[in-house]
């Protein structure tokens, strides 16, 4: 523990070296122990410390540690600001006002030096260990959260921007989200289920950067072909399919295919999927990759009602 003179000179506050020492800590301390770091990062494993129901609160101190955060809607994970993403906050005091008696979730922006590998599910985790296992173990370790859908969030620092968003690029069901991506986080909830931190072992750090191999694999061209995805019969995967060619569309082409992604919805609308369901799935997706509100809105509904959606 360090002492650290508080406003005025007249106490000293002790700063934590470790993580469990984080939980007691007041904004004014925590703000003066993120300013003291002299390591680049957004993101502390300090966060990992945190086991907040409250979410606004939440959001001030994932604020404080240098996350920018945005609100998202209540029991879902579509954003409730005006542009999505591109309107996350890391100033306390507009954070403070932003979520001031807010009931919903809270995300936090990637980008600007954090990025994030979304694992899905338990396909998504066989995968993520193999890859792991075949780059022996680099990535692991890191700060991660527990999803209420059974996956895993896994951050890391990435000062250089060198992750975007991608959809199973790496391997299926394993994500990642960088520059206009964001990931919802604790202590969010999903049909009571609440996102977890899984706290980090030692001492402060920031957290480790994004590992070369994963920079690599995101490096090498891919050539798009758009096709139906997802598994017959499956509703829900057949979604989750289209969601990912929606934010794996390359620059150009991205309102074109979320137009085919409506379009192609339509017919699990009509199997008996909620409309809105499909919507806020595709509207989400639109944003992460990139394309503003009002030509989403646009253009999912265009290629719903073409598709025939009731």
């Amino acid at each position: 523990m360090t002492a650290t003179p508080v406003e005025g000179g007249t106490a000293s506050a002790a700063l934590p070296s470790t993580p469990t020492e984080a939980a007691g800590l007041s904004d004014d301390e925590l703000r003066r122990f993120v300013a003291g770091q002299t390591t680049r990062g957004p993101l502390l494993n300090l966060l990992g410390e945190f086991d907040r129901t409250d979410v606004p609160s939440s959001a001030v101190r994932l604020a404080l540690a240098g996350a920018r955060v945005l609100r998202v809607h209540r029991n879902g994970k579509a954003p409730a600001e005006a542009h999505g993403c591109h309107d996350a906050a890391n100033v306390s005091a507009v954070v403070r006002e932003r979520f001031a008696g807010w009931t919903g979730n809270v995300g936090i922006a990637t980008g600007a030096g954090l990025a994030v590998v979304d694992i899905d599910g338990a396909a998504g985790l066989d995968n993520w260990r193999r890859l792991l296992a075949e780059h022996d173990g680099a990535g692991a370790g890191t700060l991660m959260v527990a999803t209420p859908g059974n996956g895993f969030h896994a951050y890391y620092a990435d000062p250089d921007g060198a992750v975007p968003c991608t959809a199973s690029r790496l391997a299926s069901y394993v994500d990642t989200r960088g520059a206009g991506g964001y990931v919802v986080c604790p202590p969010s909830t999903v049909d009571g289920r609440r996102y977890r931190w899984l706290r980090p072992r030692g001492e402060f750090a920031v957290l480790p950067p994004v590992p070369p191999w994963i920079i690599a694999a995101l490096a090498r061209p891919v050539l798009h072909r758009p096709t139906m995805p997802g598994r017959a019969g499956n509703p829900r995967a057949s979604l989750h399919g289209l969601v990912r060619t929606v934010l794996d569309a390359p620059a150009g082409q991205r309102n074109a295919i979320l137009n085919w992604a409506a379009y192609n919805a339509a017919s699990l609308i009509s199997g008996g999927v909620d409309r809105v369901q499909v919507e806020m799935a595709l509207h989400s997706a639109g944003l992460t990759a990139g394309l503003g509100e009002g030509e989403i809105i646009a253009t999912v509904r265009s290629g719903l009602d073409s598709g025939g959606a009731l």
